[in-house]
Protein backbone atom coordinates (compact mmCIF):
# COMPACT_ATOMS: atom_id res chain seq x y z
CA UNK A 1 0.00 0.00 0.00
CA UNK A 2 1.33 3.56 -1.20
CA UNK A 3 -0.01 6.76 0.45
CA UNK A 4 -0.25 10.11 -1.11
CA UNK A 5 0.50 11.87 1.78
CA UNK A 6 4.01 9.74 2.79
CA UNK A 7 6.93 11.16 4.79
CA UNK A 8 8.51 7.74 5.03
CA UNK A 9 12.13 8.89 3.24
CA UNK A 10 11.18 12.50 2.41
CA UNK A 11 13.67 14.21 4.84
CA UNK A 12 16.51 12.09 3.13
CA UNK A 13 15.36 12.68 -0.25
CA UNK A 14 15.61 16.65 0.16
CA UNK A 15 18.90 16.37 0.71
CA UNK A 16 20.14 13.40 -1.58
CA UNK A 17 18.87 15.79 -4.70
CA UNK A 18 20.21 18.67 -3.29
CA UNK A 19 17.09 20.58 -3.07
CA UNK A 20 18.75 22.17 0.28
CA UNK A 21 16.51 25.32 1.15
CA UNK A 22 13.25 24.43 -0.80
CA UNK A 23 10.10 24.38 0.86
CA UNK A 24 8.39 20.96 0.31
CA UNK A 25 4.91 21.19 2.07
CA UNK A 26 4.36 17.25 1.45
CA UNK A 27 7.36 16.55 3.89
CA UNK A 28 6.39 18.96 6.28
CA UNK A 29 3.74 18.38 9.67
CA UNK A 30 1.29 20.75 9.18
CA UNK A 31 0.73 23.47 11.36
CA UNK A 32 -2.72 25.92 11.63
CA UNK A 33 -4.81 28.33 13.94
CA UNK A 34 -8.36 28.67 14.19
CA UNK A 35 -10.25 30.98 16.46
CA UNK A 36 -12.92 29.41 17.45
CA UNK A 37 -16.05 30.51 19.78
CA UNK A 38 -16.60 27.79 21.93
CA UNK A 39 -15.89 24.35 22.77
CA UNK A 40 -19.14 22.01 24.64
CA UNK A 41 -17.56 21.63 28.61
CA UNK A 42 -18.57 18.76 31.22
CA UNK A 43 -17.33 18.50 34.56
CA UNK A 44 -18.23 14.34 34.27
CA UNK A 45 -16.32 14.27 31.21
CA UNK A 46 -19.02 12.99 29.45
CA UNK A 47 -20.44 14.33 25.76
CA UNK A 48 -22.35 12.87 23.24
CA UNK A 49 -21.32 13.54 19.42
CA UNK A 50 -24.57 14.77 18.95
CA UNK A 51 -25.79 17.47 21.30
CA UNK A 52 -24.22 20.78 22.20
CA UNK A 53 -25.67 22.30 25.15
CA UNK A 54 -25.69 26.61 25.77
CA UNK A 55 -25.57 25.81 29.11
CA UNK A 56 -22.25 23.31 29.09
CA UNK A 57 -20.45 25.75 26.71
CA UNK A 58 -16.91 27.45 27.92
CA UNK A 59 -15.46 29.60 25.16
CA UNK A 60 -12.11 29.11 24.01
CA UNK A 61 -9.41 30.95 21.63
CA UNK A 62 -6.47 30.37 19.94
CA UNK A 63 -6.79 26.64 18.72
CA UNK A 64 -3.20 25.96 17.35
CA UNK A 65 -1.86 22.44 16.23
CA UNK A 66 0.88 20.79 14.77
CA UNK A 67 0.09 17.69 12.65
CA UNK A 68 1.99 14.22 12.53
CA UNK A 69 1.00 13.32 9.00
CA UNK A 70 0.79 9.67 8.05
CA UNK A 71 3.26 7.60 7.14
CA UNK A 72 5.10 4.59 5.90
CA UNK A 73 8.32 3.59 7.98
CA UNK A 74 10.13 0.01 8.84
CA UNK A 75 11.64 -0.53 12.24
CA UNK A 76 15.79 0.07 12.79
CA UNK A 77 16.46 2.16 10.21
CA UNK A 78 19.50 3.93 10.62
CA UNK A 79 19.59 7.45 11.18
CA UNK A 80 21.32 9.43 8.33
CA UNK A 81 22.99 12.54 9.27
CA UNK A 82 22.11 15.75 8.20
CA UNK A 83 23.25 18.86 7.47
CA UNK A 84 23.05 22.65 9.30
CA UNK A 85 19.71 23.45 6.66
CA UNK A 86 17.56 21.10 8.76
CA UNK A 87 18.54 23.11 12.13
CA UNK A 88 16.01 24.33 14.66
CA UNK A 89 15.57 27.83 14.88
CA UNK A 90 14.25 29.99 18.03
CA UNK A 91 11.08 32.17 16.96
CA UNK A 92 10.78 33.47 20.83
CA UNK A 93 7.95 31.81 22.29
CA UNK A 94 7.91 29.62 25.02
CA UNK A 95 9.03 26.32 25.90
CA UNK A 96 8.35 23.66 28.83
CA UNK A 97 11.12 23.89 31.55
CA UNK A 98 9.93 21.16 33.80
CA UNK A 99 5.61 19.40 33.30
CA UNK A 100 3.43 16.85 34.77
CA UNK A 101 2.08 14.70 32.11
CA UNK A 102 -1.57 13.64 32.66
CA UNK A 103 -2.60 10.27 30.59
CA UNK A 104 -6.58 10.96 29.36
CA UNK A 105 -7.88 7.61 28.19
CA UNK A 106 -11.61 7.90 26.27
CA UNK A 107 -13.84 4.78 26.46
CA UNK A 108 -10.97 2.43 27.56
CA UNK A 109 -8.55 2.00 30.19
CA UNK A 110 -4.35 2.02 29.80
CA UNK A 111 -4.21 -1.24 28.74
CA UNK A 112 -6.05 -0.27 25.39
CA UNK A 113 -3.32 1.77 24.16
CA UNK A 114 -0.35 -0.55 26.34
CA UNK A 115 1.24 1.62 29.00
CA UNK A 116 1.52 4.99 28.32
CA UNK A 117 2.07 5.67 31.86
CA UNK A 118 4.98 3.13 32.45
CA UNK A 119 6.67 4.59 29.12
CA UNK A 120 6.59 8.06 29.56
CA UNK A 121 8.18 7.68 33.60
CA UNK A 122 10.68 5.25 31.78
CA UNK A 123 11.65 7.82 29.23
CA UNK A 124 11.59 10.97 31.87
CA UNK A 125 13.78 8.80 34.00
CA UNK A 126 16.05 8.32 31.10
CA UNK A 127 18.83 10.07 29.03
CA UNK A 128 16.39 10.43 26.21
CA UNK A 129 14.78 12.89 27.43
CA UNK A 130 18.17 14.68 27.30
CA UNK A 131 18.12 15.67 24.19
CA UNK A 132 15.55 18.24 24.74
CA UNK A 133 17.94 19.93 27.18
CA UNK A 134 19.79 22.15 24.17
CA UNK A 135 16.19 23.59 23.28
CA UNK A 136 14.73 24.11 27.01
CA UNK A 137 18.45 25.37 28.25
CA UNK A 138 17.90 22.90 31.22
CA UNK A 139 20.00 19.74 32.21
CA UNK A 140 18.38 19.76 35.49
CA UNK A 141 16.64 15.64 36.15
CA UNK A 142 13.12 15.34 36.89
CA UNK A 143 11.86 18.16 35.56
CA UNK A 144 9.30 16.48 33.64
CA UNK A 145 7.33 13.42 35.64
CA UNK A 146 3.97 12.15 35.28
CA UNK A 147 0.69 13.56 37.09
CA UNK A 148 -2.42 11.85 37.11
CA UNK A 149 -4.76 9.64 34.70
CA UNK A 150 -8.24 10.72 33.53
CA UNK A 151 -10.84 8.86 32.16
CA UNK A 152 -13.28 10.58 29.81
CA UNK A 153 -16.42 8.90 28.70
CA UNK A 154 -18.22 9.54 25.27
CA UNK A 155 -21.27 8.60 24.08
CA UNK A 156 -20.37 7.89 20.67
CA UNK A 157 -22.88 7.44 17.93
CA UNK A 158 -20.87 7.34 14.71
CA UNK A 159 -16.85 6.48 14.62
CA UNK A 160 -15.82 9.92 14.82
CA UNK A 161 -15.15 12.28 17.94
CA UNK A 162 -15.00 15.97 16.71
CA UNK A 163 -12.29 18.59 17.45
CA UNK A 164 -14.76 20.63 19.79
CA UNK A 165 -15.33 16.96 22.06
CA UNK A 166 -12.07 16.53 22.06
CA UNK A 167 -10.99 20.37 23.43
CA UNK A 168 -14.20 19.79 25.75
CA UNK A 169 -12.39 16.36 27.59
CA UNK A 170 -9.56 18.45 27.65
CA UNK A 171 -11.22 21.75 29.14
CA UNK A 172 -13.17 19.27 32.00
CA UNK A 173 -9.09 17.80 32.86
CA UNK A 174 -7.72 20.82 33.02
CA UNK A 175 -10.48 22.17 34.94
CA UNK A 176 -9.50 19.86 37.91
CA UNK A 177 -5.91 19.23 37.17
CA UNK A 178 -4.81 22.57 36.11
CA UNK A 179 -3.50 24.11 32.85
CA UNK A 180 -0.40 26.58 31.87
CA UNK A 181 2.89 25.25 31.03
CA UNK A 182 3.02 23.33 33.30
CA UNK A 183 0.83 20.57 32.59
CA UNK A 184 0.39 18.37 29.51
CA UNK A 185 -2.73 16.24 28.52
CA UNK A 186 -2.49 13.13 26.41
CA UNK A 187 -5.87 11.99 24.97
CA UNK A 188 -6.10 8.86 23.90
CA UNK A 189 -8.77 7.56 21.44
CA UNK A 190 -9.92 4.46 20.75
CA UNK A 191 -9.69 2.01 18.28
CA UNK A 192 -11.84 2.78 15.05
CA UNK A 193 -12.88 6.13 15.97
CA UNK A 194 -11.72 8.82 13.45
CA UNK A 195 -11.13 12.52 14.09
CA UNK A 196 -10.64 15.45 11.82
CA UNK A 197 -9.56 19.03 12.27
CA UNK A 198 -12.41 21.53 11.80
CA UNK A 199 -12.41 23.41 8.94
CA UNK A 200 -9.24 21.65 7.18
CA UNK A 201 -8.85 18.61 5.04
CA UNK A 202 -6.76 16.42 7.69
CA UNK A 203 -8.24 13.77 9.46
CA UNK A 204 -7.33 10.93 11.36
CA UNK A 205 -9.29 8.20 9.08
CA UNK A 206 -7.61 4.29 8.77
CA UNK A 207 -11.19 3.54 6.81
CA UNK A 208 -11.40 6.15 4.86
CA UNK A 209 -7.76 6.60 3.08
CA UNK A 210 -8.55 9.52 0.82
CA UNK A 211 -9.52 11.55 3.80
CA UNK A 212 -6.28 9.96 5.81
CA UNK A 213 -3.75 12.85 6.64
CA UNK A 214 -2.30 12.43 9.37
CA UNK A 215 -1.80 9.92 12.49
CA UNK A 216 -1.72 12.38 15.53
CA UNK A 217 -0.92 16.55 16.86
CA UNK A 218 -0.20 18.81 19.41
CA UNK A 219 -1.94 21.67 20.37
CA UNK A 220 -2.51 24.32 22.46
CA UNK A 221 -5.49 26.80 22.85
CA UNK A 222 -6.90 29.20 25.66
CA UNK A 223 -9.73 28.85 27.49
CA UNK A 224 -11.73 32.12 29.26
CA UNK A 225 -11.97 30.76 32.75
CA UNK A 226 -9.76 29.54 35.45
CA UNK A 227 -8.60 26.46 32.81
CA UNK A 228 -6.53 29.08 31.43
CA UNK A 229 -3.71 28.25 28.36
CA UNK A 230 -4.08 24.20 27.88
CA UNK A 231 -1.33 22.40 26.28
CA UNK A 232 -2.36 18.62 24.99
CA UNK A 233 -1.36 15.94 22.63
CA UNK A 234 -4.04 13.70 20.38
CA UNK A 235 -3.28 10.13 19.71
CA UNK A 236 -5.65 8.62 17.66
CA UNK A 237 -5.13 4.20 17.86
CA UNK A 238 -1.70 3.81 16.23
CA UNK A 239 -1.73 0.04 15.81
CA UNK A 240 -2.67 0.60 12.16
CA UNK A 241 -0.17 0.65 9.01
CA UNK A 242 0.59 4.21 8.19
CA UNK A 243 1.02 4.99 11.82
CA UNK A 244 2.41 2.28 13.42
CA UNK A 245 5.80 0.37 14.52
CA UNK A 246 6.31 -3.02 13.78
CA UNK A 247 8.75 -5.79 14.39
CA UNK A 248 9.82 -3.79 17.46
CA UNK A 249 11.01 -5.20 20.85
CA UNK A 250 7.08 -5.16 21.96
CA UNK A 251 3.79 -5.76 20.58
CA UNK A 252 3.05 -3.47 17.84
CA UNK A 253 0.33 -1.65 20.10
CA UNK A 254 2.93 -0.65 22.75
CA UNK A 255 5.72 0.67 20.33
CA UNK A 256 3.05 2.47 17.46
CA UNK A 257 1.59 4.11 20.88
CA UNK A 258 4.92 4.78 22.71
CA UNK A 259 6.90 6.38 19.58
CA UNK A 260 4.14 8.23 18.41
CA UNK A 261 3.61 9.18 22.18
CA UNK A 262 7.44 10.56 21.76
CA UNK A 263 7.29 12.44 18.68
CA UNK A 264 4.06 14.60 20.32
CA UNK A 265 5.58 14.80 23.73
CA UNK A 266 8.93 16.14 22.27
CA UNK A 267 7.56 18.53 20.44
CA UNK A 268 5.26 19.98 23.05
CA UNK A 269 8.44 20.30 24.99
CA UNK A 270 10.21 22.20 22.66
CA UNK A 271 7.16 24.29 20.48
CA UNK A 272 4.41 24.13 22.77
CA UNK A 273 2.57 26.76 20.84
CA UNK A 274 2.86 25.38 16.80
CA UNK A 275 5.77 27.42 15.12
CA UNK A 276 6.54 29.72 17.80
CA UNK A 277 9.51 28.34 19.47
CA UNK A 278 11.85 25.57 18.14
CA UNK A 279 11.05 24.94 14.71
CA UNK A 280 12.38 24.79 11.06
CA UNK A 281 10.77 27.32 9.02
CA UNK A 282 12.03 26.20 5.52
CA UNK A 283 10.32 22.61 5.78
CA UNK A 284 7.55 23.79 8.88
CA UNK A 285 9.00 20.85 10.77
CA UNK A 286 9.92 20.61 14.56
CA UNK A 287 12.06 18.26 16.38
CA UNK A 288 10.27 15.14 15.81
CA UNK A 289 9.37 15.57 12.32
CA UNK A 290 12.65 15.79 10.62
CA UNK A 291 13.32 12.64 12.11
CA UNK A 292 10.30 10.62 11.90
CA UNK A 293 11.28 7.97 9.24
CA UNK A 294 14.86 6.97 11.58
CA UNK A 295 13.50 4.36 14.52
CA UNK A 296 15.73 2.48 16.79
CA UNK A 297 15.22 -0.27 19.57
CA UNK A 298 16.13 2.05 22.44
CA UNK A 299 17.12 0.45 25.55
CA UNK A 300 14.91 3.48 28.10
CA UNK A 301 15.21 2.89 31.98
CA UNK A 302 15.82 -1.10 31.69
CA UNK A 303 13.22 -1.32 29.39
CA UNK A 304 13.57 -1.92 25.18
CA UNK A 305 11.15 0.31 23.10
CA UNK A 306 11.21 0.97 19.06
CA UNK A 307 11.08 4.74 19.12
CA UNK A 308 11.72 7.35 16.21
CA UNK A 309 14.83 9.56 16.67
CA UNK A 310 14.91 13.41 17.59
CA UNK A 311 16.25 15.88 15.63
CA UNK A 312 19.58 17.64 17.59
CA UNK A 313 21.36 21.00 16.63
CA UNK A 314 24.15 20.01 18.27
CA UNK A 315 25.26 17.55 15.80
CA UNK A 316 23.15 18.03 13.12
CA UNK A 317 21.13 15.35 12.60
CA UNK A 318 18.93 12.36 14.10
CA UNK A 319 19.51 10.66 17.38
CA UNK A 320 18.31 8.94 20.10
Amino acid sequence: MTFARTTRSCFASIFSAALIGVVLSACSGGTGVQNLPSAQQSQTATTSNQQTTSATTAAFSRFRYHLYPVHERSSAVKAQTVNYPADLQYYGGAMVTSALSHDVYVNCSASCWGNPQEFLDNMNNSSFIHIVDQYVHSTANNRYRFGLNYSATVRFTSNQISQAQIINIVHSAALKLGGGYSNIYNVFLPQGIDTCIEGSTSCYSPDNEADWTFCAYHSSVDFNDKAGHVLFTVEPYQDVFGCGVFNGPNSTLVDSTDSTLTHEYIETVTDPDPNSAWFNQNFQDEAADLCASYDDDDFIYSHHYELQEIYSNKIHGCTN
